[in-house]
């Protein structure tokens, strides 16, 4: 036993080992990828970066069809809060619909490019996703249903582009996240970035609270697998209820996504909260993330 524990502890150290490097070289590559990159394709407004994943798609263990990479299925879940207030159906619609952001990477002139980034929301099929619709009617998921599914595809019709670069984007998204039990607005900024020879792809998010002096919330964001497949922990706010029906503000996220956390020191914390996000304040950044993981 003894032997075992020891031999389970050495390949445990490997293992974070491993993913310490791994981490490393993702977050390296988003330099490579910014440097590279110079300022093409730096506008904010172009309407075709962003699409919309057609309805019927699946998501498998081998990813999305017509789609080179799936950066994040997001399926919810709520745990956090009074829980034992909510009845089951609420809690069920709560649950039903999962969120997807996918890229397509494409080799232009011998690198790797992010041609487009892909947004939708998903319901479980098996042990796959499939994506759905509420504007094709061909969900099936009776009123109220669809009702949650259009509130859901109306989120994501307020994602808007920050800053993209041939091989990386910034897209912001309104989130409701959980701050000491209290449901608040912020932005979510996440930031996917393609390795110019690989193609392969790496992300990371963080929250921005608004006002006079933008701020990263908590200080940090995080680091987050490929391909990453998240149960989204939920906090629910009984207090949002109107005759037992959910407000817009009654759940929350309970935090960023589980990955490798890293730190936005105040020095940088402009450049991570800049609306519009410049080519300046995203070298900066990129530069700073790497000197963070190199110290970890």
């Amino acid at each position: 036993m003894i032997t075992s524990l020891r031999n389970a502890g050495s390949l445990h150290r490997v293992d974070t080992f491993w993913r310490l490097q791994a981490v490393r070289f993702a977050i390296a590559t988003l330099v490579t990828a910014v440097l590279t990159a110079g300022d093409c394709c730096a506008e904010t407004d172009e309407p075709s970066v962003i699409s919309k994943i057609p309805a019927g798609k699946l998501i498998t263990a081998d990813g999305l069809q017509d789609w080179t990479n799936t950066v994040l299925v997001a399926t919810p879940k709520v745990t956090g809060g009074e829980v034992d207030k909510v009845s089951e159906m609420v809690l069920r619609y709560a649950a039903m619909f999962t969120t997807v952001i996918a890229v397509d990477v494409q080799k232009v002139q011998g690198e790797h490019r992010l041609q487009r980034i892909g947004l939708g929301i998903a319901v479980a099929d098996g042990e796959d996703f499939r994506i759905v619709s509420a504007r094709d009617g061909s969900a099936g998921l009776g009123m109220i249903g669809t009702q949650v599914l259009q509130a859901a595809e109306q989120s994501l019709d307020r994602v808007t582009v920050a800053l993209r670069l041939a091989t990386a984007i910034t897209i912001d998204s309104p989130a409701l996240v959980a701050v000491g039990g209290q449901h608040e607005q912020v932005v979510a900024r996440h930031l996917i970035w393609a390795q110019p020879k690989s193609g392969s792809v790496s992300s990371a998010v963080w929250f921005i609270r608004g006002g006079e002096s933008p701020e990263v919330v908590d200080g940090q964001g995080m680091f987050l697998p490929e391909n990453f497949r998240e149960t989204r922990h939920l906090h629910v706010d009984v207090g949002e209820f109107f005759l037992g029906i959910p407000g817009p503000k009654a759940f929350a996220m309970q935090g960023l996504p589980p990955g490798k956390p890293f730190p936005l020191a105040a020095s940088h914390a402009a450049a991570a909260c800049a609306t519009p996000l410049t080519i300046d304040d995203f070298k900066s950044l990129a530069q700073y993330l790497t000197a963070a993981a190199s110290r970890q």
